[in-house]
């Protein structure tokens, strides 16, 4: 017969355990809500949330973006906009028409951009102008 002896060291079950990664930055709920754009709200828009601008389009039609696109809205950081309409899809999402407070374009032939409410809102890529 063998001997068994009980070890008690840290084995691989203290290694898979899932940990909760630390939160560094917590996201902080937005005071505003996609009610509160009004048409001739006056924003400001924000910094990106990743490396290029995730709520914010140069046209609706989502499925031929391109890169170039993404590219030319960062240098638009700062830039105050108005709301100028609302669109609401049918399947649920809401976007935001902004344009530029002196009616401006953006670039090229962009006078306008549409701006996915309330997630642009929570990330901070649209901020409200006091």
């Amino acid at each position: 017969m063998g001997i068994f002896v009980k070890r008690n060291f840290m084995g691989r079950k203290s290694i898979k355990k899932n940990k909760a990664a630390p939160v560094l930055f917590p996201q902080e709920q937005s005071e505003f809500s996609f009610a509160d754009l009004r048409i001739g709200t006056t924003l400001r828009i924000g910094r990106p949330s990743n490396r290029y601008y995730q709520y914010l389009f140069t046209s609706i039609d989502f499925l031929n973006v391109k890169l170039e696109d993404l590219s030319k809205l960062q240098g638009l950081e700062g830039t105050c906009v108005q709301v100028t309409g609302k669109i609401r899809l049918k399947d649920g999402n809401a976007f935001a028409i902004v344009q530029k407070e002196d009616r401006a374009k953006f670039f090229d032939k962009e006078t306008r951009l549409f701006v996915d409410g309330q997630k642009a809102l929570d990330r901070h890529e649209l901020i409200f102008k006091y």
